[in-house]
């Protein structure tokens, strides 16, 4: 009988994730098919119909502004991550930055550690992101 060095298992372990993870892509897609087919069916009463054609004369606005808010969103991310990621861990990498100033949004950040950090400057970001994001979001109102 022949011997599998370690190597080969590994390939074959990670043909197995890969083969999985691609699994898991394809039921996610399935999924949000279904869901659409979903609405197509339920369109029978004129509730759901009035509901629909609202979403849909509305989602070429929301698509811009998702656009809008990704892209402002994505800038504060990058000066977070230039100004702090050497210093704070919750800014080390650009997934770590975009995380954090979303929980900014909510007030769930610590305030301190950044102020410490940054001083004046921390303040100042803080304070615009806050500022400039609850504008955005409240234009979209």
């Amino acid at each position: 009988p022949e011997t599998a060095t370690d190597s080969d298992i590994r390939q074959k372990i990670r043909t197995v994730g890969d083969a999985l993870y691609m699994e898991d892509q394809v039921n996610g897609l399935n999924g949000f098919l279904l869901w659409m087919k979903l609405f197509k069916y339920v369109g029978v009463t004129a509730r759901i119909i009035r509901l629909a054609n609202t979403i849909t004369y509305s989602l070429r606005d929301v698509v811009t502004y998702m656009f809008l808010f990704a892209i402002i969103s994505y800038a504060f991310a990058i000066l977070g991550y230039l100004l702090f990621g050497s210093e704070l861990a919750t800014y080390q990498t650009m997934t770590d930055s975009l995380v954090t100033i979303f929980r900014a949004m909510y007030g769930d950040v610590d305030f301190l550690e950044v102020l410490d950090t940054g001083g004046t400057v921390g303040f100042v970001y803080l304070f615009i992101w806050l500022v400039v994001s609850v504008t955005v979001l409240l234009n979209m109102i």
